[in-house]
This record gives C-alpha cells, structure tokens and sequence, in this order.
C-alpha cells in the first residue's frame, strides 16, 4: 500500500528552514555592522563643530568608519550615527551638513524601533507578501519624513541639491546593512524621494493624531480576537468513564477477532462483547461465557 503523504510535515519542515535562513541573514547583518564599528574612530575637530551646530533635543554618537560604504544610524537606548570616512573632508561641509541633519531626524522619529519591529517579524512572515507590502512602505515614509524635517532646518532647494551633489560624488555606494537607517538605499528610490520632496507643497505630519491612534488600537485588538478565534486551540469535552470503557473494550474484542482469524482461539473461548464490557464495568470481575457466573477473572491456560 502506498503510505500518505503527510504535508503538514512539509510544510512545518519548509517554513523552519525558511525561517533559519532569516536568522542568519540578520546575524550576518548584525556581524558586518560589527565589523565596521571596529574599524571606526571620532571625527575631527572641525566634523564634530559642525555636528554640536546642528539642532538636536537628543544627541547620538558619531563615528567615522572606513569600512561603512554611506552614512547610517542605529541603536535604540544609545543611537549612533556613522559616516564614512571618504566623505569627510573639509570641502564637502554643505553636503555633510545635509546627511548629519537626515540621521539626526531618524533619531528624532525613534525609526530604528521600527526597523527592529520588523526584523523581528522577518523569521515569522517572510513568506507573506503584505509584511514586504508594508515593509517596503513604512521605510519609504520614514525616509521622506526624514526627508521633510532636514529640509526644514535649511531649505528644500539647497538640501536636495547637496545631497544629489553628494550621491553624484559617489557617496551613496554598496549595500547597507541590516537594521541601520541609510541616506540612499536606492537610485530609483533617491530619486524619488527628492522629486516627491520639491513637489511638496505643506509638510508632512511628523505624529499620528490621537483619534487615529484610538481607531488603530480598536482594529488591533480587533485583528487579535478574530485570529485568535479562527486559528486558536479548539476547547475539547471532557470524556467520561464509560466511553474510556466502551472504546478499550472494543479494541480488545477486535483483537481476540483477529485471533479468531488466524486461527488461534475458538469463538467459544472468545466469549462475547457483552462479558468483556460487564467484567470492565464490573471491576475487574469477568463473566464466564458458559456458566455466566461471575469469576476472579480469565487466567491463561497452564
């Protein structure tokens, strides 16, 4: 006979391992971040001058690294900003000031909370499209309201023209790493972003309002009820004694029935389901199948 094909098994064995994979790519992220915090150092008097200049309400470190291919930031208790060391130099002051003030405002927002939301998420919904829907949205929107809020502290003009300058200048480079909030991600994406800035008209609202905070804790305790109604366990009643009874003595009869089969008792001494359920129900007390007489029990024979 061919033996079924259990797909519950597959599936369980395809998703660990799609979910291993992940793991490893965010502790190889998590490794080449370390890599490039070993190799960074403090900035120069005049970098760090210009870094105190720039308007902050919480302060993060700032590391210069040879190794880091475009500026970045992270962390969550203590944020740090890296930027790579081909990029400082006294003639790229304008362009500096323009990063330095994008990092600072991801800082401000608090984005690296939800980078890690996400990175948390990734092991567990990597194979749902709406998790890279909606991954792929909130980062583009924290980077124009970062966008927004550096351009704030200068000018929309002047702060798009220095950071294409700087890109043009080959500041925007390989790939960033893991959990970190890079200036450039993308060309497409970059070029986007700054079209989207110049065509703004008002600025963008940094805050959720109160009402739309209410209406979206409604709808996530209402997503938790009805997923935990659908795929949540199923009560199972309690069984009583009897049916325990019943069902064992059932699969006894079915085996002293296969036996019968095969040759090895008679019916006669089978006995019955009525004297197996009786003796059950009994105590431990048998019925003899000829005599009807209560007994001690079967024994085997000599």
């Amino acid at each position: 006979p061919i033996s079924p094909i259990h797909y519950e098994k597959w599936l369980a064995t395809i998703f660990l391992s799609g979910a291993g994979v992940c793991i490893s790519w965010l502790l190889l992220g998590r490794l080449l971040l370390s890599r490039v915090l070993r190799t960074s150092g403090k900035p120069d008097k005049w970098l760090r001058e210009l870094y105190l200049s720039l308007p902050c309400r919480r302060r993060p470190q700032l590391l210069i690294s040879r190794r880091a291919g475009r500026a970045f930031s992270f962390g969550l208790v203590r944020p740090v900003i890296v930027l790579p060391k081909d990029c400082c130099s006294t003639d790229k002051i304008d362009q500096l000031r323009a990063v330095l003030l994008h990092e600072l405002a991801h800082t401000e927002q608090g984005d690296a909370w939800g980078r890690l939301l996400f990175n948390a998420a990734f092991p567990l919904l990597y194979f749902h499209p709406l998790y890279w829907v909606l991954r792929r949205r909130t980062f583009m929107a924290a980077e124009l309201i970062a966008d927004d809020r550096a351009a704030a502290q200068t000018s929309r003009a002047s702060y798009t023209q220095e950071l294409i300058a700087l890109v043009r200048a080959g500041g925007k480079a390989r790939l960033g790493h893991l959990g970190a909030m890079p200036v450039f991600e993308s060309q497409t994406r970059f070029s986007r972003r700054m079209e989207m800035l110049m065509r703004r008209e008002s600025c963008l609202p940094y805050r959720c309002t109160a009402s739309r905070r209410a209406v979206y804790a409604v709808l996530f305790v209402l997503v938790v009820a009805v997923s935990g109604g659908l795929l949540g366990i199923k009560s199972i009643h309690a069984r009583s004694v009897t049916d325990i009874t019943e069902e064992s003595t059932s699969d006894e009869v079915e085996a002293m029935s296969d036996g019968v089969a095969d040759g090895g008792l008679s019916e006669d001494e089978l006995g019955s389901p009525t004297d197996y359920r009786a003796a059950a129900e009994g105590g431990g007390k048998g019925v003899d199948a000829e005599s009807g007489e209560a007994s001690a029990g079967r024994t085997a024979p000599g």
